[in-house]
């Protein structure tokens, strides 16, 4: 589930002490700006859907003062395959490697260059975590967005 809340101060410990009152944590990613400040968002998992459900039908939901909102997240399809936007026109494939290489093995790679930006394909072995969805990633001079391959190298 999708959780937001206006007190960029909260603490993961504070929100993961708020949602196991509910149901056992199985994992807790806060989200983060492109210079890793909080954005005032996490995404929570619980072991169990009953979990879930009891989490999003709590009303209202208040952490330290701070009103919660809670949104389903709609399970999506597992991929290996990742298309990373906006990455500077100079990038080489060697590069892009280096920067996901520590993510699991990588089967394919693929650069393409645009007169103002380039992108890149990148196919792992391995199922890649959702976590890389997360935000922007400095690869190169820019701040690349990672998404789901939806090309022609699906």
């Amino acid at each position: 589930m999708f959780c937001t809340y206006n007190d960029r101060m909260l603490n993961k410990e504070q929100v993961e002490e708020h949602f196991a009152k509910i149901g056992a944590v199985a994992s807790h990613l806060p989200l983060k700006t492109p210079v890793g400040e909080p954005r005032g968002s996490s995404i929570i998992t619980f072991d169990s859907e009953r979990s879930t459900d009891a989490a999003i039908n709590e009303r209202p939901n208040v952490i330290n003062g701070t009103s919660v909102t809670i949104m389903c997240l709609k399970a999506v399809a597992q991929t290996k395959k990742v298309h990373v936007g906006n990455l500077p026109t100079t990038i080489e494939e060697e590069i892009v490697k280096q920067y996901f290489a520590p993510l699991g093995t990588i089967v394919a790679l693929g650069v393409k260059s645009r007169q103002s930006s380039a992108s890149a394909w990148v196919e792992f072995q391995e199922v890649v975590d959702t976590a890389i969805f997360s935000g922007r990633h400095p690869i190169g001079d820019r701040a690349a967005c990672p998404r789901r391959e939806n090309s022609q190298h699906q």
